[in-house]
């Protein structure tokens, strides 16, 4: 018989536990101070080297916004698509909205923002003038969305 008051033998059992972070997405931008555009002119990159960080692999939306000194209908931002991808895109003027939609890696979608761009015209007097806010926020594959977007300042003069 056993004494029920005896020590077992310590028993060394290995515990693996994995945490899988989802990290959101961060969106780099490069531009410092302002952005000049003159009004009426072609439209400029808003940043040809903004950069995107993300802990997957995949993406799922891009999300550009004219979030300061929007003139709705004047103020226009596009986007060139890169070749190949399943990116859809769509602009609201009134909301001044870019949004990228569709699964793709995070290069083409950073190849996507690296091509968005600023134009306005018309306006009173055809003069748009005054300081855009201009925001990326991107979103990946498990809705992870920054807590800060990649934000560029745009300055409109003559």
């Amino acid at each position: 018989m056993t004494d029920p008051g005896a020590l077992l033998p310590a028993v060394s059992v290995p515990v693996v536990l994995t945490v899988l972070a989802n990290d959101p997405p961060i969106v780099i931008t490069s531009v410092v101070g302002n952005l000049l555009y003159s009004n009426n002119a072609a439209p400029k990159t808003v940043d040809p080297l903004v950069s995107i960080v993300d802990s997957s692999t995949s993406l799922k939306q891009a999300v550009i916004t004219v979030t300061g000194g929007l003139l709705g209908g004047n103020d226009v931002l596009a986007v060139n698509l890169p070749a190949g991808t399943h990116l859809t895109k769509v602009w609201n003027p009134t909301a001044g909205t870019l949004t990228l939609t569709g699964t793709a890696s995070v290069q083409e979608y950073q190849d996507a923002l690296q091509s968005v761009t600023f134009a306005t015209s018309g306006g009173v007097l055809n003069l748009n003038l005054g300081l855009r806010t201009v925001t990326f926020v991107v979103t990946d594959i498990l809705d992870a969305s920054p807590l800060l977007p990649g934000l560029v300042a745009i300055l409109v003069g003559l």
